[in-house]
């Protein structure tokens, strides 16, 4: 029996007391498909997003085996303090939405619509079938503020409010 071997991607993971981040070039989350799939939980600087280990990592992770056949390994790097990537700006999932899609909808229903998808996979909805989608062009629009949950993260055995 003859084996294919297996390839692997080392990715940079920095962790801080409370929470921690694997950093991954954005144009790869847009080759693989799922940059509109990432959580505003996660991330971005620059050319690189910032994956929460929750569950975006792992949304990447299986893009990864699922349609490239490889195994996502990782380097840690791991903080006694706070990380600074706190303090980036959070990740849009706009700016990954297929604008094909977008620019569909905006052109057979119009800008309300449009804003009305994107908002979807900015809560993180899954790809709409067709049926779905027409379904969704024929209802009114009616704008859903997100909202973040916040979350408690505790550190050094405090209880900390994280938005």
């Amino acid at each position: 029996m003859v084996t294919r071997p297996v390839e692997q991607e080392t990715f940079d993971v920095y962790a801080d007391p409370g929470h921690a981040w694997v950093k991954v070039p954005k144009d790869k989350l847009r080759a693989l498909g799922i940059a509109y799939l990432i959580t505003p939980y996660s991330y971005q600087r620059g050319e690189f997003a910032y994956l929460e280990e929750d569950a975006d990592q792992h949304t990447f992770a299986n893009a990864m085996w699922e349609q490239r056949g490889i195994i996502v390994k990782y380097r840690e790097q791991i903080a006694d303090k706070w990380s600074r990537i706190r303090n980036y700006d959070q990740y849009d999932p706009r700016e990954g939405a297929p604008d094909s899609v977008a620019e569909e909808i905006r052109k057979r229903f119009g800008d309300e619509q449009a804003e009305r998808y994107l908002a979807e996979r900015e809560r993180g909805a899954p790809p709409m079938s067709e049926e779905e989608f027409e379904q969704m062009a024929s209802t009114p629009y009616e704008p859903i503020p997100l909202r973040l949950k916040r979350r408690e993260v505790r550190v050094r055995g405090h209880p900390r409010k994280v938005n």
